[in-house]
């Protein structure tokens, strides 16, 4: 579990606003370098990319509530989670939905899934794969 929690500083955030998400607001976060790898979330939070160096520009505008570092542990559904966190889980077989951030390249996240020896199905700006739920941190 500890491999889905990061200390050190990404680049990649969750900005948690004070009301629902305004184009203004998000105009003035791109001006800043800002980049859209989510959609919003419930309407007053939104992931984003962005020089760690802008954070605190970030959050010293006065509509932001919140800013914190994007998790890998957020892009795990509850299921998933638990079966990769089961104690004494064994080798099941699980097939999993990769979803890639659209600035992401797809065929290199592809490459990068079929080196650790996982054959990988490119859907749709989705891959899918069929992996041992002991090997998924990997």
């Amino acid at each position: 579990m500890e491999k889905l929690i990061i200390t050190k500083d990404t680049g990649y955030y969750i900005v948690q606003f004070k009301d629902k998400l305004k184009k203004e607001w998000w105009r003035e976060i791109e001006a800043l370098g800002g980049r859209s790898i989510s959609l919003a979330y419930k309407g007053n939070a939104l992931g984003i990319r962005i020089d760690p160096s802008k954070r605190d520009q970030i959050r010293a505008l006065p509509y932001v509530r919140w800013i914190g570092t994007h998790q890998p542990l957020y892009k795990f559904s509850n299921d998933l989670l638990e079966i990769i966190t089961k104690e004494g889980a064994s080798n099941i077989l699980q097939n999993i939905t990769i979803g890639v951030y659209v600035f992401r390249n797809m065929s290199d996240v592809e490459r990068r899934i079929q080196t650790l020896g996982i054959e990988v199905e490119n859907e749709k700006n989705r891959l899918k794969v069929r992996v041992n739920n002991t090997e998924i941190m990997d």
